[in-house]
């Protein structure tokens, strides 16, 4: 099956990143700037009915400009990284929130080799990110950044603007390309929708 992720910036960036993926293979990046709501709906659509991909099928980042586009992606799933986890069956970890769950699930599905990139042209920039995303924890008296579990007992991710630690502290930028790999786990999160909308236009 074919699917799509899309990381929609807020107004103001530059940059939305939508991937095509065939099961748990990332085929194909596109990288579009400055790009307005009217605009980045017709690339999603454009980009689903040429690969064939269901609305079921395609996550954007709803926290975003994406905020902006769920009356037009009906039946789309909207993520939302700050929410609470989801439960799983046989869940053996805590996650601080969705964001979290899924950063996790994509490290288990690449260190599994159940997951890969197959479009080689961001290589170097993804390889970067995927380095500058931390297990959340503290900064040590001596500087030295421990990761770890909060108080709670749940495992997080460290926010990408976080001063010192942050991916963007790490980067000098913010990491555009990689979210849109977290993201293709929470359609596996994520129930499949039927809305009568998009059935009728079906």
């Amino acid at each position: 099956h074919a699917y799509l992720t899309c990381d929609i910036a807020l107004q103001g960036s530059d940059r939305f990143v939508i991937g095509l993926w065939k099961g748990m293979v990332l085929v194909d990046i596109e990288v579009h700037t400055k790009r307005d709501s009217n605009e980045v709906v017709d690339i999603i659509k454009g980009k689903a009915v040429a690969h064939n991909v269901p609305r079921s099928r395609i996550a954007y980042d709803a926290d975003g400009l994406g905020a902006y586009l769920t009356g037009y992606l009906q039946g789309a799933v909207a993520y939302h990284g700050g929410k609470a986890m989801k439960p799983v069956m046989g869940q053996k970890l805590a996650y601080q929130n969705t964001r979290s769950q899924c950063h996790f699930m994509a490290a288990d599905a690449i260190n599994g080799r159940k997951m890969r990139v197959a479009d080689h042209r961001h290589k170097q920039e993804l390889d970067q990110e995927i380095q500058a995303c931390l297990r959340s924890g503290h900064v040590g008296s001596d500087g030295v950044f421990v990761p770890g579990q909060d108080a709670a007992g749940r495992w997080g991710i460290v926010p990408k603007d976080k001063p010192v630690v942050g991916a963007r502290a790490r980067l000098n930028r913010s990491p555009d390309l990689f979210d849109i790999i977290p993201m293709r786990m929470y359609l596996e999160l994520a129930p499949m929708p039927i809305f009568t909308g998009a059935a009728a236009e079906i």
